[in-house]
């Protein structure tokens, strides 16, 4: 009786556990491989299983965003993507963002739960993302300062080619303004002049 009894709960935990990876679930590849170490989506099909998907979301979206580039057909996780540009209507996912990769299957890298963590640790990323998924350029993450005066920086001032100075924010985008100013100053300089009304660098 105790072992009917305990089969019934493992049965129904096992109901209540998920195991949806894509967006669509159709995309699901089970045979592709999923890891370096040759093991199937099938078989790493646990390491995503979850059963409640939006606390899953909140703490595992880069896992789900990573396994679904390998797993899925089309590359979208079930979890919302992370928003990485300021006008989230700006993203454009089927961008090829690194090779043959499109951004909705690098999406993982950006993956957060906590923007302003993601923005303080990884701004760097977020912008260089940004000035090619976005169509705009512009990261949901505040641009790094880079005039003395914030007033006086132009982004709609043409930088390079047909860049702007807001389409190449990524290339003085810091954590610490400090530690950029010492390793980088002759960048934040020639940007300063292209950028700031004034040619000031912070």
């Amino acid at each position: 009786m105790k072992k009917a009894c305990f089969f019934l709960i493992a049965v129904l935990i096992r109901g209540v556990v998920s195991q949806q990876l894509c967006m669509q679930d159709s995309m699901y590849n089970p045979d592709a491989q999923a890891d370096s170490s040759g093991s199937t989506c099938e078989e790493s099909a646990s390491q995503w299983a979850y059963d409640d998907l939006s606390s899953h979301c909140l703490n595992n979206g880069g896992v789900m965003a990573a396994f679904a580039a390998k797993c899925c057909d089309d590359g979208t996780s079930i979890c919302p993507v992370s928003q990485l540009c300021m006008d989230n209507s700006a993203y454009t996912p089927d961008e090829k963002a690194v090779g043959e990769n499109t951004c909705a299957q690098l999406a993982h890298q950006w993956a957060y739960s906590d923007k302003e963590n993601q923005c303080e640790v990884n701004g760097n990323d977020m912008a260089s993302f940004a000035s090619i998924c976005c169509s705009d350029g512009i990261s949901v993450c505040p641009v790094s300062q880079l005039c003395l005066d914030d007033s006086k920086y132009s982004p709609t001032k043409i930088a390079y080619g047909e860049s702007t100075c807001g389409d190449l924010a990524y290339q003085w985008a810091y954590n610490d303004k400090d530690i950029q100013c010492e390793k980088d100053e002759a960048l934040m300089s020639y940007f300063s002049n292209l950028c700031c009304l004034d040619g000031l660098s912070v």
